[in-house]
């Protein structure tokens, strides 16, 4: 019976060191206020898969991802770390400032856009809070693109418009 436990250890503790053995650092030489972008250095062991989950939603098998965080807050990073059916897990949080600037995420189904709004202009930028916060500007087209420049929308006209519909006049 003694021999049997021992055996029964002695197997243990050899599968146990097979197990990959999931380790990561975050770079965090640049910027941690939104938007961020941060580097995920992997530093695992006997393991030849990898899947990060960033804390947001979003996912990488890459071996050592970059990832962009547009929101400020805490997130919590999870790397499993994977050799045939053994998986090793490891997780570590990562705080996210808020930006320096005023910035506004705008969802598109083209793509994501970040404005800046400015304190020399505060009536705009109240209005515009104002509205998003309100829905105003959900399945409103963008009209008037100038790079570098500006994004004009807003017009009422533009939900549901039709292709050459001209816009800029309803709002």
């Amino acid at each position: 019976m003694k021999y049997l436990f021992y055996i029964i250890i002695s197997i243990f503790i050899v599968s146990a060191c097979n197990r990959p053995v999931a380790k990561f650092a975050i770079d965090k030489s640049g910027s941690l206020n939104a938007p961020a972008k941060v580097k995920f250095i992997n530093k695992s062991k006997k393991a030849d898969k990898y899947l990060w989950e960033f804390g947001d939603g979003d996912t990488s098998n890459l071996v050592n991802p970059e990832h962009k965080y547009l929101m400020s807050g805490n997130y919590t990073i999870e790397l499993t770390a994977k050799k045939g059916k053994k998986q090793g897990k490891k997780q570590e949080k990562l705080h996210i400032k808020a930006p320096e600037k005023c910035l506004v995420l705008i969802q598109t189904p083209y793509g994501d856009m970040l404005a800046e709004l400015y304190d020399q202009t505060p009536k705009h930028r109240d209005n515009f809070t104002k509205l998003a916060d309100e829905g105003f500007y959900d399945g409103l087209l963008f009209h008037r693109v100038i790079k570098g420049f500006m994004i004009q929308g807003g017009d009422p006209k533009s939900k549901n418009a039709k292709k050459n519909t001209r816009l800029g006049s309803g709002g």
